[in-house]
């Protein structure tokens, strides 16, 4: 069992911004992903960061995704997953990562939505 804390990326909403997950490894582990667990503490911050824990994420098997963007024994790690984290989840417009919202990306209704999310 392995506890993560990160910082949020500067020039996003979680700037400075302390994250904490939790990692749990498997039996079957690197067969099956890592289980990622995050301390939300009430609050929904972001659509794949859910108030009960959950992350949703196409590498840990909690979303769907293309070949290419699931959990693979032989080449993903937990490293990965963290960095997936950094660069897909804590974004500076994370209102886009919300399934069906990125068709809004660059309308006037979106950048509004996206900035009221934010």
């Amino acid at each position: 069992h392995l506890r993560v804390a990160m910082v949020g990326p500067s020039q996003t909403p979680y700037h400075d911004g302390l994250f904490l997950f939790d990692i749990s490894l498997a039996e079957d582990f690197p067969t099956a992903p890592p289980l990622v667990s995050y301390h939300s503490f009430g609050v929904r911050v972001n659509p794949n960061l859910y108030e009960e824990g959950k992350v949703c994420l196409s590498l840990l098997n909690t979303w769907s995704g293309k070949s290419s963007e699931v959990w693979h024994s032989d080449t993903s790690t937990v490293l990965q997953v963290f960095v997936s984290i950094l660069g897909l989840v804590l974004v500076d417009k994370p209102y886009y990562n919300e399934a069906g919202y990125e068709r809004h990306y660059g309308t006037a209704e979106g950048e509004k939505n996206s900035k009221l999310y934010n």
